[in-house]
């Protein structure tokens, strides 16, 4: 199988020209050439020879995945992307709109071992994590859709299938993809990493001082309720992801975002609220509250008679709050429904 030519930052990519006996800076067409909106072909590539176009044929895919399926939401225009990798894997990714701001919704596996009850790639199981390459291409085709419109993706939250922070080093050299002016010239501050609380890695991106937001997956005020819904809470427990979470605040000096899926009956009470309230009153952070989206399984979205006093009791305690209304709902696009169905 040929190579993604996606997984090589470009100085990897200098290398291999170097060794074809080309010039180094041939390296840097084709980075201009393939990003930020892909090509079809290495024979688009114009201003390099044609005996190193053969080569790069040889050696190089340039089209990372195929879209398979485009679904347009008919209520947000969030539009979503089923993408059939080169070994047949289905991904899906999504673009979100708000305003002015252009958000692509990032898979970084195929699949997921977390099984969280609310969530319907947890359905999948896990398959495989996905290459740097592939979740760059991801937004390579996110850009090429966009830029029928004249615009291009402007923020980054890797939210979409898989835990990324469980496949660290890729995560980390799409990061920086991400955020290279030279590349896609994404701010840090546009991009997010959401994880279920996988402590180690979370300690990795201090420790490497990798300035990406923080989302913490957090969905319950105990560890009984936690447990139940978030198998992972057993290894890494409430108060290990309340230690990181403070830690990573002050070290990286940015605020926490903690996600709270709103499940009725199960975490959505007076008590859950007051209980969240003291895990939360000594953290820098915000607090997405988040109606759990429409699944397969036998859990009930809390009503807006629920939310609403939950959230004010959040709210007066002087935490930072939002219900956070999913985009792409009916297409299958919003927080926890991505399971790669074409349908």
């Amino acid at each position: 199988m040929k190579q993604n030519i996606y997984d090589l930052n470009l100085e990897e990519l200098q290398e291999k020209i170097i060794e074809f006996g080309e010039k180094k800076y041939r390296a840097k067409q084709i980075f201009d050439a393939i990003f930020p909106c892909g090509i079809n072909s290495i024979y688009d590539i114009k201003n390099i020879p044609q005996n190193l176009q053969i080569k790069l044929d040889e050696k190089f895919e340039f089209v990372a995945a195929k879209i398979v399926k485009t679904k347009v939401s008919a209520i947000d225009n969030s539009v979503k992307f089923a993408l059939k990798l080169l070994d047949d894997s289905i991904i899906e990714s999504v673009i979100l709109y708000a305003k002015d701001r252009r958000t692509l919704c990032l898979s970084s596996q195929v699949g997921c071992a977390l099984n969280c009850a609310f969530c319907e790639t947890a359905k999948m199981g896990f398959k495989r994590n996905l290459s740097s390459g592939e979740i760059l291409y991801q937004l390579v085709v996110a850009n090429n859709y966009l830029k029928n419109f004249g615009e291009k993706i402007t923020n980054i939250v890797f939210m979409g299938m898989g835990e990324a922070l469980s496949n660290f080093d890729n995560f980390e050299k799409a990061f920086f993809a991400i955020h290279d002016q030279k590349i896609f010239g994404i701010g840090t501050r546009k991009i997010t990493v959401s994880t279920a609380g996988v402590i180690p890695s979370i300690k990795k991106l201090i420790e490497r001082k990798i300035p990406v937001d923080l989302a913490i997956s957090l969905n319950a005020a105990t560890d009984k309720i936690r447990d139940e819904i978030m198998p992972i809470n057993k290894k890494y427990p409430i108060s290990q992801l309340l230690e990181i979470s403070k830690e990573y605040a002050k070290e990286g000096d940015r605020k926490v975002m903690f996600e709270y899926v709103m499940i009725s009956g199960k975490n959505d009470g007076e008590n859950d609220a007051k209980q969240l309230v003291k895990l939360l009153k000594n953290i820098p952070c915000k607090l997405n509250l988040i109606p759990l989206n429409d699944c397969t399984n036998a859990l009930v979205c809390s009503s807006e008679a629920q939310i609403e006093p939950f959230t004010k009791i959040i709210y007066d305690a002087g935490i930072r709050v939002m219900v956070r209304r999913s985009g792409g709902k009916d297409i299958g696009g919003a927080c926890g429904q991505l399971a790669g169905n074409l349908t």
